[in-house]
């Protein structure tokens, strides 16, 4: 059995979300604070931030319905995973009600 580096670190799938999450959620305090010139680039920050979480929680509902299968024996992808990449970016912002970051960050282009 392979193990990981990181075993019984408490690092996990799920703190590793619940750590994106604050960092977002304080993201998204200092781009409410921020004057118009560094708005700009603050909305830029928090879609990458976004998008981390994005991947965060596609590996930790991924890493879950591995479980599921390998428990009960089920296989095939998960509806969860498919509609959080529907959702995207744009639906996390929603959640985070920080929408409006999208349309400040302009046209992002990536890398």
């Amino acid at each position: 059995m392979a193990q990981w580096a990181g075993q019984y670190t408490g690092r996990t799938h799920r703190s590793a979300a619940a750590d994106a999450e604050a960092l977002l959620r304080r993201a998204i305090e200092a781009f409410r604070g921020a004057t118009d010139e560094e708005r700009r680039r603050k909305a830029k920050a928090l879609v990458r931030l976004a998008e981390r979480l994005r991947v965060v929680r596609r590996r930790l509902l991924r890493a879950r319905a591995d479980d599921d299968a390998t428990l009960r024996g089920a296989t095939g992808a998960s509806d969860e995973v498919r509609r959080l990449d529907e959702r995207g970016v744009a639906g996390i912002l929603e959640e985070f009600a920080a929408l409006d970051a999208l349309a400040a960050a302009g046209p992002i282009t990536p890398g």
